[in-house]
Parts: C-alpha cells; sequence; structure tokens
C-alpha cells in the first residue's frame, strides 16, 4: 500500500467508523473497490484527499492579481454549472473545456487547436509536441498544454511520464475531470491498479446529487486558494 494511500485509508476509518485493523488487511485491487462500493463514499474519499494534500502553492485572495480573481470566480461558476438542476450538462461540460483552453488568450487557444489537428496524425505527433513544450514553458502554470501532452505521452506509450504530467496537473487542479479520466488509464498500462481506482473514485459523478456535492467540495477548495 503506498504512503498515501494508507494515509487516505486511516483518515476514511475515523471518518466512516470502519474498524482500523481492516486498513491492514491485503489490499487487492478487488478489496480496495469493494470498499469503495461497501463502506467509502467517493465523496468522502474526495475531502479527505483535499486534507492529506491539498493543492500545490496555493495563493491567498489577497495576493490574487485582478486577472487571476476574476479566472477563479469565473471556473466557480462554471464547476457549480456541472450540477445545476435546470442547466444543460453537456454544454456545462463544454463551457468548462472552453474556459481551460483560454486561460491564456485567443493566442494560446489557437495553438491548442493547431495542437489537436497534429495530434490526429502519428506522423504529425512530434509537431504536436514541440509546441506543448515551447507553451509550457511559456506559462508554466497553464494546465491546459500540460493535459494535452499528457494526453500525447500515452498514446506515445510514454505512459511514466504521462503519469507525472497527470500528477502536476491534479495538484492544481484536483477537479480536472479530464485528466482524472486520463490518469485512470495511464495508472491501467502501468499496471497499478490501486491508483487507477483511486483515480475513478475521484472523477465527477453521474448521480446528480452525488455531483452537486462534488463540486461543492472543490468550489470550496478553490476559494480558500
Amino acid at each position: 500500500m503506498s504512503f498515501l494511500l494508507l494515509r487516505l485509508t486511516l483518515m476514511l476509518c475515523v471518518l466512516k467508523n470502519i474498524p482500523v485493523s481492516t486498513a491492514f488487511l491485503p489490499l487487492t485491487p478487488t478489496r480496495f473497490l469493494t470498499t469503495l462500493n461497501e463502506n467509502i463514499n467517493p465523496l468522502d474519499l474526495l475531502e479527505a484527499s483535499y486534507k492529506s494534500s491539498p493543492p500545490s502553492e496555493p495563493i491567498r485572495s489577497d495576493g490574487l492579481t485582478s486577472v487571476s480573481r476574476l479566472r477563479r470566480t469565473t471556473e466557480v461558476n462554471l464547476i457549480m454549472d456541472l450540477c445545476s438542476e435546470s442547466g444543460n450538462d453537456d454544454e456545462a461540460i463544454k463551457n468548462l473545456w472552453d474556459f481551460w483552453h483560454n486561460e491564456r488568450g485567443s493566442k494560446g487557444k489557437n495553438a491548442l487547436v493547431e495542437v489537436d489537428f497534429y495530434m490526429s496524425q502519428p506522423g504529425t505527433w512530434p509537431n504536436a509536441e514541440d509546441i506543448l513544450r515551447d507553451l509550457i514553458f511559456e506559462n508554466p502554470q497553464w494546465i491546459e498544454p500540460k493535459n494535452k501532452l499528457a494526453t500525447l505521452l500515452f498514446l506515445k506509450g510514454q505512459n511514466y511520464d504521462s503519469s507525472l504530467l497527470c500528477e502536476q496537473i491534479l495538484q492544481v487542479k484536483p477537479w480536472h475531470f479530464g485528466c482524472l479520466s486520463g490518469a485512470a488509464l495511464v495508472y491501467e498500462k502501468l499496471n497499478h491498479p490501486e491508483r487507477s481506482l483511486y483515480m475513478r473514485a475521484r472523477m465527477m459523478p453521474d448521480r446528480r446529487e452525488d455531483r452537486r456535492e462534488w463540486c461543492r467540495i472543490h468550489c470550496e477548495n478553490i476559494m480558500k486558494q
């Protein structure tokens, strides 16, 4: 059992009144999934993950620039749209993707559009990688080029390097549902079933009530930064 998973398991045992001794039984993938299904609500796992490993390098609100503050508020509103009773789920998801792509303006977005074109054919993957690495160098805090590079590395079979990028992304945006889905696949390829199941447990729920709670947890933690 990894140290992070051990910490989360112990925290959840306390939260859910599960006998702590069960945390030290052999944690096979089947048992981990059973534990999630029978004893632990994935939303409790999500809250525990924030307490165990908060987003890296938080910036307090009084230290934000006006642009950063606007981005933060906009992202919170878009996340809350994901659980709106009257909203369109597909449109809400598209709007959040558009926001992530536009975080560095039209020039950055156009570069990502070019990347998508190059990623469509293996023969032009080197072009896509060159653009993405330049974008990351110029905008180290921008998540979306890292997310696309993680996807490209996965397609190329460089799963370990892809997993490192996924972890970087989720340290900054633990709510990035695209990266969570990709990370689960990457860890499957790396034969790390426990980590893959952990990523799946943190993904955005389908059930409306659970999704509302998922959105609340993330938005509260965004506003604390």
